[in-house]
């Protein structure tokens, strides 16, 4: 890897604009247009490692908080704080590797968007999480709301 490679991310992905102090000194993040869900992505970088060099965990569950929570927005026009978030680490990922994160809703309420991700580092899984974010306020919710619904009638 040379060293303008450690911050490119692969085609089709653009910077992220961080929307906090917190995120800016997490990131680099990068998004990739999806028509639903979310995609993100970012490169492992020595600050985001651990130890051991390896991604450190508090990074990929931000990063996982982070993406969950753009999949809520996006399907709501709501802000989306999380209430819940669960996630199993499945695999490491060590310095260089980049780390492509995909996020949708699976079910939504009135109040809440249910939201399944997966951080992958090449062809390995690292890490599956779930959440459920409280939605602040938004036009699309009810709307969303239906089309869920509506989903889940058809599947049965």
């Amino acid at each position: 890897m040379t060293p303008d490679d450690t911050h490119s991310p692969p085609p089709g992905y653009r910077a992220s604009e961080p929307r906090g102090p917190f995120s800016r000194v997490s990131g680099p993040f990068y998004d990739r247009p999806v028509e639903t869900g979310a995609a993100r992505g970012f490169r492992v970088l020595p600050q985001h490692c651990n130890a051991l060099g390896i991604a450190h965990g508090g990074l990929l569950l931000t990063f996982a908080d982070e993406l969950l929570a753009r999949a809520a927005t996006r399907a709501t026009d709501a802000r989306a704080l999380t209430f819940r978030l669960q996630a199993d680490f499945v695999s490491m990922a060590r310095e260089g590797d980049w780390i492509d994160g995909v996020a949708y809703v699976t079910r939504l309420t009135e109040k809440e968007a249910f939201v399944e991700g997966r951080l992958i580092a090449g062809e390995r899984t690292v890490l599956c999480a779930s959440g459920v974010f409280k939605l602040m306020q938004g036009r699309k919710i009810r709307a969303a709301q239906r089309r869920s619904d509506t989903s889940s009638e058809d599947s049965v």
